[in-house]
């Protein structure tokens, strides 16, 4: 079973952590020139970058799709981890290199997870040994073996110790 593990910034996940639970993210990208794929409902994991570098929760890959910054907050408001369209807006254009989100209709990309679960920090797991220091992308694992097979029976060990 392959999964794929992002890293995604603090504030994103100290603000879908705090809500209560949620039973869809949308784990967006501030371009539409990545895609991804992802077999339906396979483990998507989402790993804090630097300085945390830590895995602080998962869920289940749904579907990805491109849309404008607009439609994007009319369909998952919150759910992006903001707690305003004008929010998701700044977050985007700090992170765009070629335009800003107020100079048109410029689209996101946007990566729908099912059934996501989040760890207390005190919970949070240690990133695979082998994992790249400055990758801004996915990284896929077989999580039937070594390192990514630790990770996810750590996933899975802390929501079941969540859910109690």
């Amino acid at each position: 079973m392959l999964g794929a593990i992002l890293p995604t910034d603090y504030d994103w996940y100290e603000y879908l952590s705090a809500q209560d639970v949620l039973s869809e993210v949308n784990f967006w990208r501030p371009s539409e020139r990545r895609g991804f794929r992802a077999l339906e409902l396979s483990p998507f994991i989402f790993k804090l970058k630097t300085p945390h570098n830590a895995i602080c929760g998962f869920g289940y890959f749904k579907q990805y799709t491109r849309l404008p910054i607009w439609l994007t907050w009319d369909a998952f408001e919150q759910a992006n981890g903001c707690k305003s369209l004008q929010e998701l807006e700044g977050r985007i254009s700090k992170l765009r290199t070629v335009s800003s989100p107020s100079e048109g209709n410029i689209r996101i990309g946007c990566i729908q997870i099912v059934n996501p679960t989040f760890f207390a920090p005190q919970d949070w797991i240690p990133q695979p040994k082998d994992w790249p220091p400055n990758i801004q992308s996915d990284k896929r694992y077989d999580l039937t073996e070594g390192g990514g097979l630790r990770v996810w029976l750590e996933c899975l060990d802390r929501a079941r110790s969540n859910s109690r």
